[in-house]
């Protein structure tokens, strides 16, 4: 596998949690702010106050590697004793801005409680109003904590507020009315940029996945379909292939681009929409006998992907999503097809856009040929 193939097995990096793309997209457009922010105001970062809690114990436990030792071929392994869980640990809480640490303390024999955080914050201020006067003075310091349940309850949201932690707390009508004088100030563009995003918005809820008729389970996100046919500047009147098509969701961005779009799959089943009972029925009408593991090896499987859907509606093909859009007319043709193969291309082709998600790859010709059968016969 090393040598020919030239793969290596890797192991698993744990992470904290395994986001989803909607939720790396949220966590990219707050970062961008945030950057935009900075970039804004330089001295920002300078109001920012940050602290966490850890547990510390009274020993640091060594891992194997860190345990290692160098030995000769004869010489047996090094031992490690393996420590009992520490009977005395204590809770940190540090909080700190770019000058230096402003506040910490030590809680031993229990987990930070909403209770207890609301007493580490209330005393957090007091340090505040002693070590930074300044920002105590014009109340814009800003305090950053994750969102851990004892730092989200009602009672510690509820403090933020009333101490003027969260935002600003007006006293009057009057003060409100003053301050809004302040949106005048907001340039055109930031207007004219609002609305666009909220547009960009409404396109990608519209082409959702979700509401989308035919999807399988590498359906490509319309998000980045979209900035593929954007980075290979489809034009109206383009002539747009997709030689790894699967379910089609670039050759729709294609089309709402303007392009004139076809594509190519080994995969019958996906290409059409079908399961594989409907290939079984044909390829027993045709008189050859193949199980589900041939018919799954030859022309794949296309199984629905929705939660509870049984069975595929007849109607699910690559040409209903482009329907659905009234993208219709932009469509050209599917063909299954193994798109490597240079005897499938007429001499002279030529097209303005090659969109694909799929490196180039040969199937087993064995794969092929019984591809080319099955066709034929059905």
């Amino acid at each position: 596998m090393k040598d020919i193939l030239g793969v290596r097995r890797l192991n698993a990096v744990l992470v904290p949690k395994d986001l989803t793309f909607d939720q790396k997209n949220a966590r990219k457009e707050t970062a961008s702010l945030n950057l935009e922010a900075t970039t804004d105001d330089p001295e920002l970062l300078k109001r920012f106050i940050t602290g966490d809690e850890t547990w510390i114990y009274c020993f640091d436990s060594e891992t194997t590697q860190q345990a290692s030792e160098w030995r000769f071929e004869n010489e047996p392994r090094p031992k490690k004793a393996r420590k009992a869980p520490s009977k005395v640990k204590v809770m940190l809480t540090v909080f700190f801005d770019y000058q230096g640490i402003i506040h910490h303390e030590f809680q031993q024999g229990s987990t930070i409680t909403a209770d207890s955080y609301l007493g580490v914050l209330k005393r957090l201020r007091e340090a505040i109003r002693q070590k930074r006067p300044e920002l105590w003075k014009s109340k814009s310091w800003i305090l950053h904590h994750d969102n851990a349940p004892a730092h989200t309850a009602l009672k510690i949201s509820k403090f933020l507020q009333d101490h003027s932690t969260s935002g600003r707390k007006f006293q009057s009508i009057e003060e409100i009315k003053v301050e809004s004088k302040a949106m005048k100030a907001i340039p055109k563009t930031d207007y004219q940029r609002c609305f666009t995003d909220w547009k960009k918005r409404r396109l990608l809820n519209k082409y959702s996945l979700k509401t989308r008729k035919f999807i399988g389970n590498t359906s490509m996100d319309p998000t980045l379909a979209f900035c593929m046919a954007n980075m290979a500047r489809v034009q109206r009147g383009d002539l747009v292939l997709d030689p790894f098509v699967g379910s089609g969701s670039l050759l729709v961005a294609a089309a709402l681009w303007g392009g004139h779009v076809w594509g190519t799959d080994l995969d019958f089943l996906m290409l059409h929409g079908k399961d594989g009972n409907s290939l079984d029925t044909n390829v027993a009408i045709v008189g050859l006998k193949l199980d589900s593991n041939i018919v799954e090896y030859v022309c794949g499987t296309a199984k629905p992907t929705r939660y509870a859907q049984k069975k595929r509606a007849p109607d699910e093909s690559i040409l209903t999503n482009l329907r659905q859009y009234k993208l219709e007319s932009q469509y050209l043709d599917v063909l299954v097809a193994d798109s490597t193969l240079t005897e499938l291309w007429m001499p002279g082709l030529t097209v303005d856009s090659i969109i694909t998600d799929r490196k180039t790859h040969t199937y087993p010709f064995t794969k092929v040929f019984l591809i080319n059968f099955i066709l034929r016969q059905v």
